[in-house]
């Protein structure tokens, strides 16, 4: 009786064990079941919940960005000097605003905006508008123009004749006389300053040679809609929204189309072979 007392509490004992890990055995392998069946139902909400989080955060993010566009537009505003004076041939003075040229005074008023770079240092420039200024000889009879900067119009005398359409002025002095030079100082220059205008450009000129106005006068009407502006006899106040103060040069007697405006010797010859509209 002792004996079997003692063997059968031994039984299950050891049966109580091996039930015990049969048991967890058996959940192991039910739960592994339950993920491998319901798996395709349980995967797709965390992407699910990863979409609309990054959906959320773009949309948020174009919000943030877009809240305030002329914030950006002003941290991207392009900004230069009034005068560009460090080109081999020619200096060239490029404003955009409030313009004043005061007659024969040849003076150029220039009221500052957020796109014109000033200075205590560098608040005025003097030019010659005649494309080679590296030859000394030839500026002597080319008129001097002098570009200053101010903070108000009111500092200056009001307009006598206001222009909606931006100016050009040139010399019509130098080597004009010469018909090389006549081409590769002015002709060729004032084609690449005042092409893009499309004729709603009006000149303005100094030193101005009529014999060689009344020889180019075809090639005048058809970069300008507008009688020439002789600066010269002027007393009163011209008031431009723009203006180039200068002729562009690239080349002796020829364009780089690299270069700004990006016009070619060849686009220059069907210029000339076109026929006046007016």
């Amino acid at each position: 009786m002792t004996y079997n007392a003692i063997f059968a509490r031994s039984f299950r004992s050891h049966d109580q064990k091996k039930f015990g890990c049969g048991a967890f055995a058996g959940c192991f392998i039910i739960a592994l079941t339950i993920c491998t069946v319901f798996k395709p139902y349980l995967d797709p909400l965390p992407v699910l919940n990863l979409q609309l989080s990054l959906a959320v955060g773009l949309k948020m993010l174009t919000r943030e960005e877009t809240s305030n566009p002329q914030e950006l537009e002003i941290k991207t505003k392009e900004v230069k000097p009034v005068c560009i004076l460090d080109d081999p041939r020619s200096d060239v003075c490029e404003m955009t605003g409030d313009i004043h040229i005061h007659g024969n005074s040849s003076t150029v008023f220039v009221v500052l905006t957020d796109n014109i770079i000033n200075s205590p240092e560098n608040n005025s420039w003097t030019i010659r508008p005649y494309a080679r200024k590296e030859d000394k000889f030839a500026l002597r009879t080319v008129k001097e123009f002098t570009v200053k900067l101010i903070a108000s119009s009111q500092q200056i005398a009001h307009c006598n004749n206001s222009h909606n359409i931006p100016g050009v002025v040139f010399s019509t002095s130098g080597y004009s006389g010469n018909h090389f030079h006549a081409f590769t100082d002015i002709v060729i220059p004032l084609y690449l300053t005042s092409r893009e205008f499309g004729g709603e450009v009006k000149f303005v000129v100094t030193d101005k040679n009529s014999l060689w106005i009344s020889k180019y006068q075809r090639v005048l009407q058809r970069l300008s809609n507008y009688d020439i502006i002789d600066m010269d006899r002027e007393v009163g106040v011209h008031c431009f929204p723009s203006m180039i103060l200068g002729l562009i040069k690239h080349k002796e007697f020829n364009i780089d189309p690299s270069r700004s405006p990006y016009y070619s010797m060849k686009d220059f010859r069907m210029f000339l072979r076109e026929k006046p509209t007016h």
